[in-house]
């Protein structure tokens, strides 16, 4: 005769089991939610999404609007050198900055108390020329070698004085408006 298993789950001679053992139960599971309750948080997403992107392009354009922000006081505005960038494209139209009197270089100091604008440097000397900024202390700060022919934007705040310096090494001094303008070079 082959082996036979017990009887039940204990045998004749094993002790009764307190409590008795259950029967296996699979455990229940639950499906995801469908689609359906996604939407509901997709379209506040998006909705959150439009209004902040709406209101980062309000804040830009009143910003840009408002004009000149106040000037900054303090030892981190006294440290501050040339501009953060002001969006600007060269208009022919922005008003020409005349060389300063050379009566008046002596004297002349970049000042520290000017808001953010840009000065467009038009070279058309016929030979290379060396853009500076006088600092605070009177040095210049060599900034671009211009070719002739050649121009470029140059972020800086109103009152800043600007060097153009020739291969001969004569100088003409400009000084920075409050709004965008261009200093032609001849």
């Amino acid at each position: 005769m082959g082996y036979q298993p017990p009887p039940g789950p204990a045998g004749p001679h094993e002790p009764p089991v307190d409590p008795p053992i259950e029967a296996y139960r699979p455990i229940a599971y639950q499906l995801p939610p469908t689609r359906k309750a996604h939407r509901g948080r997709t379209a506040l997403l998006a909705l959150f999404a439009l209004v902040f992107v709406a209101g980062a392009v309000g804040v830009i354009l009143v910003t840009a609007a408002d004009g000149d922000p106040p000037p900054a006081s303090g030892p981190a505005a006294a440290a501050a050198a040339p501009a953060p960038p002001v969006t600007a494209t060269l208009d022919l139209t922005w008003p020409e900055i005349r060389a300063e009197p050379e009566s008046a270089e002596p004297e002349l100091r970049s000042s520290q108390t000017g808001g953010p604008t840009v000065v467009h440097f038009e070279n058309l000397s016929g030979e290379t020329v060396t853009v500076s900024w006088l600092d605070y202390g009177n040095t210049p700060v060599r900034y671009s070698d211009l070719p002739d022919r050649q121009g470029y934007d140059q972020d800086t705040y109103s009152g800043h004085v600007w060097v153009v310096t020739r291969a001969d090494g004569s100088t003409q001094m400009y000084t920075a408006s409050s709004s965008p303008a261009r200093v032609v070079i001849r």
